[in-house]
């Protein structure tokens, strides 16, 4: 399964409150392409990143390195909440 999720668009407590500033938008156009470069068709509506994600997706890919630290930043928070899972990979998706 393949899904898109925003890490806040710049607002640093997104993963407290679950708010993504593209929710309901297509998946970033960077990722589309680089995606379909792979093979691989992102046709999913965005939200914001859950702890349930970091559970249930075996790999979770982040467009840059600021999108890595947001996302490790809120798996840490959701882990510590009893939330997450730990040793979930995360990889950035390199053009």
């Amino acid at each position: 399964k393949v899904d898109s999720c925003g890490t806040g668009g710049g607002y640093s407590n997104w993963y407290v409150d679950g708010q993504a500033y593209h929710e309901g938008d297509e998946a970033d156009g960077r990722m589309r392409l680089a995606a379909n470069r792979r093979n691989i068709n992102i046709t999913s509506i965005s939200r914001p990143l859950k702890p349930e994600d970091i559970v249930s997706f075996d790999y979770i890919i982040a467009m840059d390195e600021s999108n890595v630290r947001a996302i490790r930043t809120a798996a840490e928070y959701w882990d510590k909440q009893g939330r997450g899972k730990s040793g979930t990979k995360l990889t950035e998706l390199l053009e």
